[in-house]
């Protein structure tokens, strides 16, 4: 059976959250990727109060102003994360679709449906996937306060070389435990095993 291919997180320097959203939605007229212009792509709504998607600048502005926080949020603080979900080419494009769409529910579900920014399914760049952005939001219900927290959201593991030269975990990050989650919870209904960069992982050991 073909291997999921993890979820890939993007770097999160983005310099116009304009720009990226024009090339997410199509509006861009050059892209970074070879785009086949004859094909489609599949925004989805990510707030039943919108009448239509939202592009992800103006949802960035949106959450942004809807956020209690104790604090001014600060001009380099990260607003967005945004992660790739790719579908593989054995799945038809039917059944791609849902499997997206279900990646996207899924991500929703597990960092609440308020901080989905904005979603968009790419079947133009050849395999099917689904790009996903997501605002890195914490809520306190003791204090009341929201608070923007991507590097505790989204940690990856720390580590370091052992005696034998061999990469070991010696904290588990949030990555990892993402990673696992979405394949046991989402990929593995699909008929896919999991990626053999688990099993590093699970085994206590991540590779370089």
């Amino acid at each position: 059976m073909t291997v999921a291919p993890l979820i890939a997180m993007k770097s999160t320097a983005v310099k116009s959250f304009e720009a990226v959203s024009k090339e997410l939605d199509r509006r861009a007229h050059t892209y970074v990727n070879d785009v086949k212009p004859e094909h489609r792509h599949v925004s989805i709504r990510c707030r039943e109060e919108d009448v239509e998607p939202v592009p992800l600048d103006t949802a960035v502005e949106r959450r942004m102003g809807e956020l209690n926080t104790k604090r001014k949020v600060r001009d380099d603080q990260v607003r967005a994360m945004g992660f790739i979900v790719s579908s593989n080419d054995f799945l038809p494009e039917p059944t791609a679709i849902e499997f997206l769409k279900r990646s996207v529910d899924w991500m929703a579900e597990r960092y609440g449906r308020e901080n989905l920014l904005a979603a968009e399914i790419h079947l133009d760049e050849g395999t099917p996937h689904a790009h996903i952005w997501i605002a890195p939001v914490i809520h306190d219900d003791g204090t009341g306060y929201d608070r923007l927290c991507a590097k505790e959201l989204f940690s990856p593991d720390k580590r370091r070389r052992n005696a034998e030269g061999e990469w070991e975990v010696t904290a588990r990050g949030t990555m990892s435990k993402l990673q696992e989650d979405f394949w046991e919870q989402v990929s593995s209904r699909w008929g896919v095993r999991a990626s053999s960069k688990l099993e590093p992982a699970r085994r206590g050991l991540q590779e370089p």
